[in-house]
């Protein structure tokens, strides 16, 4: 097509011959208005690339969420220790041996600040967890070793139910810590205002089938209202007041990493039980995905 200007522009077109009985040598064709699909097509890119820039800044965001909520814990920890050295140190004469025994565990805390730095970072470019055989009990015992100061602090009460005959499983230490360890703070903050009934903490572990171990961790809190179930492990919502909203969405990722489920329940009195599922461990095979 010449335009009035001179321009030539090329249009894509379909038509078809019309039969010579009707009118011989006559054609029909289609041909779309150029400046309108060009139009269209420009609007469409651009909206896709501010998709992909909103989901760039998205991602960024919740990489940074994810960072302060997991690295909270060994912070306050490392700065707690310090505090108490200092105060050791300046005894008279100084406590040697507690000095030392406090920046040993800061340095445990350091190393595992940064542990949990590699565990994010692998979970968000979706690279395979560092799998080693654990034993689950243990774990457990050594993460309620770590909140200790949280159970006194509230008055709470811990009762163990380690049944489970298989206890081991194959994952990341560190990520699995830090499932048992939000889930256990999350139990903690639920029972922080009752003052009508105990506040109780019950940690059981059982097989529901021969190829998965189940951990429950139940409280005796308020519970979670119902239409705030199915939006619980979503990024940023939150019931709590000054809550980021990520602990448990972290949470269910490290879980599906390890090719187990998490998933909540109401408890039969009051409060809330997380049911943690994983396969256990077995040498010879593949994990068998929970349902």
């Amino acid at each position: 097509m010449v335009r009035q200007n001179g321009s030539i522009e090329y249009l894509p077109g379909t038509g078809q011959a019309i039969p010579p009985k009707d009118r011989p040598g006559c054609h029909t064709n289609t041909v779309p208005e150029i400046n309108l699909r060009d139009a269209r097509e420009d609007a469409l890119l651009a909206s896709r690339a501010e998709l992909i820039r909103a989901a760039r800044i998205t991602m960024a965001g919740q990489l940074a969420a994810s960072i302060v909520h997991e690295l909270r814990q060994p912070l306050t920890s490392i700065v707690s220790h310090g505090g108490a050295s200092l105060r050791w140190l300046d005894k008279n004469p100084p406590e040697i041996e507690e000095i030392r025994a406090g920046l040993r565990e800061m340095i445990q805390e350091a190393e595992r600040a940064g542990h949990i730095m590699r565990s994010l970072e692998a979970l968000t470019t979706n690279s395979t967890p560092a799998m080693n055989r654990i034993d689950l009990h243990e774990t457990i015992r050594y993460t309620l070793l770590m909140a200790k100061n949280k159970f006194e602090k509230h008055g709470i009460s811990i009762l163990l139910f380690l049944d489970a005959e298989a206890a081991c499983v194959q994952g990341d230490q560190v990520q699995l810590q830090q499932v048992l360890l939000n889930l256990v703070t999350n139990a903690v903050d639920a029972m922080s205002n009752i003052i009508t009934r105990p506040r109780l903490l019950s940690i059981s572990t059982s097989h529901p089938d021969a190829d998965h171990i189940e951990v429950c961790i139940q409280d005796s809190g308020d519970g979670i209202a119902e239409e705030a179930k199915d939006k619980l492990f979503d990024a940023f919502y939150t019931t709590k007041e000054g809550g980021m909203g990520m602990g448990l969405a972290i949470s269910r990722s490290i879980v599906d990493a390890h090719h187990g489920y998490l998933k909540v329940t109401a408890n039969k009195t009051h409060g809330s039980v997380f049911h943690m599922i994983l396969p256990v461990f077995d040498s010879g095979r593949e994990p068998v995905s929970a349902a």
